[in-house]
């Protein structure tokens, strides 16, 4: 959310590939971003503001209330202001895309089986975070769900899941040295939750997708919005083997792939 001007747009995707999925029998998880906490936050620091004033133009456009078919405009500023309004009113928790953010995201999740077992987390769950809310994934989801259900604001939220070190800020695994203090910190958490590995984003890896502590954890923000890098990719893990897809090339990151 917020890395270029089409977020809304990426959002109506993202429902649409998951009901898309839902009727073939599997089923699209969405993760919790920093970006999405700060428009539920009501911060709209890094909305694009192309993307605001078209939607405030949309908006006084829809009620007649000037534009071309009334031969006047109101000009950049009134579509900035209105458009900052209606972006609000869309992220409350009565709104569109707010219902949405609240329900279906997640700050953690863990998916696939045997040696695919999988913890994924925006910028990364640590032990702590596990203990303050009863030790499983799923109590860092139930707890953050509760915290974000209503428009509290930021002032709101419990500062260890949504404050600088929780798991959608911290940096603590992909720029923390040494890496051997990474790596015991990781031990302890896929040793908690059951994974073989964690991934995370959240810290743009301008080479591409790479992994520390032996494999064990991946670090795989590319910048795939055409407001950083704009490099597709997607990570994927089949019987073990764990790759990073571009669109020039395929990458093994773990394991060993037999041709």
């Amino acid at each position: 959310l917020d890395r270029g001007e089409h977020s809304v747009a990426i959002l109506d995707v993202l429902a649409i590939m998951a009901a898309q999925a839902t009727a073939a029998g599997g089923s699209v998880t969405q993760l919790l971003g920093n970006h999405e906490l700060m428009t539920l936050q009501g911060d709209l620091s890094y909305v694009a503001r192309a993307e605001i004033t078209r939607l405030g133009k949309s908006m006084l456009d829809a009620q007649h209330l000037g534009g071309e078919q009334m031969g006047t405009g109101y000009g950049l500023r009134a579509y900035w202001s209105a458009g900052q309004m209606a972006w609000k009113k869309l992220f409350k928790s009565d709104g569109k895309y707010g219902i949405q953010l609240r329900r279906e995201r997640r700050l953690a999740h863990v998916a696939g089986v045997g040696l695919c077992r999988t913890l994924f987390s925006h910028a990364g769950v640590t032990s702590a975070h596990l203990a303050a809310h009863g030790g499983t994934v799923a109590g860092i989801n139930a707890d953050g769900a509760a915290a974000i259900a209503g428009d509290g604001g930021r002032q709101s939220h419990p500062r260890d899941l949504f404050g600088n070190n929780g798991p959608l800020w911290n940096r603590f695994w992909s720029m923390h040295e040494p890496q051997s203090e990474v790596c015991a910190e990781l031990d302890v958490v896929l040793a908690a939750v059951g994974a073989q590995r964690m991934v995370v984003g959240h810290t743009v890896q301008e080479d591409g997708m790479t992994t520390r502590c032996g494999g064990r954890l991946h670090l795989i923000d590319v910048g795939i919005s055409s407001a950083y890098v704009g490099r597709g990719a997607a990570w994927s893990c089949e019987d073990g083997v764990v790759r990073a897809h571009y669109e020039d090339r395929t990458v093994v990151l773990e394991g060993r792939a037999y041709d």
